[in-house]
């Protein structure tokens, strides 16, 4: 028969700095979701939005997925500890279910790793977009749900090995937590990991933002640099290299967006990482009350949704004024000057 320590569980529910980080992380987090809803409209409705190819507007929709995953479940367990603390007299019937338990935190956990690992999709998916520039408008949204699975199958590896050793059976759990005694490294391992994919993201946007740059000199410097065929007729010509200028011109818009973007997500995970990872090193020094709370309060995810999605809202305003206004520059350019461009090039 498993024992329950009552005492145990009257300290951690009388704890006021550990209902303080609940309704302080409820109050985020329920904010959080219609933001998401809102950001979700206007990355499907809004006029610049079609400005983005399918394939990373499905990237972007599942890292919004990932964060709606993880608010709904901490909601779910935020409210019903902070219930259980204020309405339950018996400390005993306080003690979380360890199914309720695994299937919310496993949504918490779950809904983190899918953000993280946007940055690996993302990555791919600018490098395709970029040599493949004269052809990437037509390219099959296939990829992108290619991308998305693939994105899931990297935030189920840290999972997996998170949850490998889960036991149901004797457990008791004051709290709802996924850090295990039998695999104390496994979460300083994770931040590592979580840190690795925002470091390395930036670095490569960053490349991929030089690479498009000097793609995009060439084109202007040399309308027709690739190989012409005397036979194309003077309109195909103009239009391929409207077609991969724009291609190339949003290439750098959504990269130089998306620096900005890794940069919050680096900031944010240097941030907590190092939190966490000395959050880990000091728990045998902390009482129980104070270890969860300080965990939850450190763990700011919802913060983070809200901050990034803002920022990524308005670069994404700008990026469509820009490319709004390259465009039109290259289509009031008269077809005189691509025909004397292209009878250049052959003469």
């Amino acid at each position: 028969m498993t024992t329950i320590d009552c005492n145990q569980m009257a300290a951690l529910a009388n704890s006021k700095f550990l209902r303080f980080s609940l309704i302080t992380n409820l109050i985020i987090t329920s904010l959080t979701v219609p933001i998401l809803f809102w950001a979700t409209w206007r990355l499907w409705s809004m006029k610049y939005s079609k400005l983005f190819h399918t394939n990373f507007k499905i990237i972007i929709q599942l890292h919004l997925f990932g964060f709606g995953l993880h608010c709904t479940g901490r909601i779910i367990l935020h409210s019903i500890d902070l219930i259980n603390y204020t309405t339950r007299d018996n400390p005993c019937d306080m003690v979380p279910n360890i199914y309720r338990c695994f299937i919310l935190r496993l949504m918490y956990n779950a809904g983190l790793w899918i953000t993280n690992s946007t940055a690996v999709s993302l990555v791919i998916e600018r490098w395709l977009a970029t040599k493949r520039s004269a052809t990437y408008e037509e390219e099959s949204v296939m990829l992108g749900v290619f991308l998305a699975a693939l994105q899931f199958v990297i935030a189920a590896i840290p999972l997996s090995v998170l949850y490998s050793k889960i036991q149901f059976d004797g457990v008791v759990m004051y709290y709802c937590v996924t850090a295990q005694a039998s695999l104390p490294y496994v979460g300083q391992m994770s931040a590592v990991v979580g840190f690795v994919f925002q470091i390395s993201a930036r670095f490569s946007f960053h490349y991929l933002y030089r690479r498009n740059k000097v793609r995009v000199a060439v084109a202007y410097s040399d309308e027709n640099s690739r190989t012409i065929h005397i036979q194309h007729n003077r309109e195909s010509i103009q239009h391929s290299t409207l077609s991969n200028r724009y291609q190339l011109e949003q290439n750098i818009s959504s990269i130089s967006c998306l620096k900005t973007f890794a940069n919050i997500s680096t900031t944010f995970i240097v941030l907590y990482d190092g939190c966490y990872i000395a959050l880990m090193y000091l728990a045998d020094s902390l009482e129980p009350y104070q270890y969860f709370g300080i965990l939850e309060i450190n763990l700011a995810f919802p913060t983070y949704a809200i901050i990034s999605i803002m920022v990524l809202s308005r670069s994404m305003k700008k990026i469509r004024k820009r490319i709004g206004i390259t465009l039109v520059g290259h289509l009031k350019t008269s077809n005189n000057y691509y025909h004397d461009n292209f009878k250049r090039q052959i003469a």
